[in-house]
């Protein structure tokens, strides 16, 4: 899987008891299931120890925000273990916009505001499907992909 080239995204959502604190995870699993207007939908699948997931059973409410290729440090930070629960500290906070009622990444190439619908729970993962709810795009910003355990950007030709 390694070989095979993925967005990197991060998935956030408001811790309950933390003040409002932020959690959040890095993925490369963001999946569109359907584009059908008022009804798109997405996937991302979570370990099962994921403390983000753990949050999200308690909110349904979270945000995708796909990262842009200057965002590498973000997808390192929310990438450890140590950081996947936020306080609203400095380092953290400088990250995120609060604007929209749900936490965002400031200048994601995409982002999506989501409700998350059904998860699937499996031995090791969970996969969640999430209604976007809103969604807003930059497409000045070229994507961050992740492959052969390494991030890239992808260089587009002109059109």
């Amino acid at each position: 899987m390694s070989h095979i080239p993925a967005s990197v995204s991060v998935v956030g959502s408001f811790g309950i008891d933390f003040q409002s604190g932020i959690v959040a995870a890095t993925i490369s699993s963001l999946v569109s299931v359907s584009i059908t207007a008022g009804g798109e939908e997405v996937l991302f699948a979570l370990k099962n120890e994921s403390f983000l997931g753990k949050y999200l059973l308690e909110s349904p409410l979270c945000s995708i925000s796909v990262l842009n290729d200057q965002q590498r440090d973000v997808a390192d930070f929310y990438g450890s273990r140590s950081s996947a629960i936020q306080s609203p500290d400095e380092r953290s906070e400088t990250y995120w916009n609060r604007s929209m009622g749900f936490p965002y990444i400031d200048e994601a190439s995409v982002v999506f505001l989501c409700e998350i619908r059904e998860k699937i729970t499996r031995l090791y993962s969970t996969v969640y499907f999430a209604k976007v709810n809103q969604f807003f795009t930059d497409e000045s910003q070229k994507p961050l992909v992740y492959v052969n355990r390494k991030f890239n950007s992808i260089n587009f030709l002109p059109e």
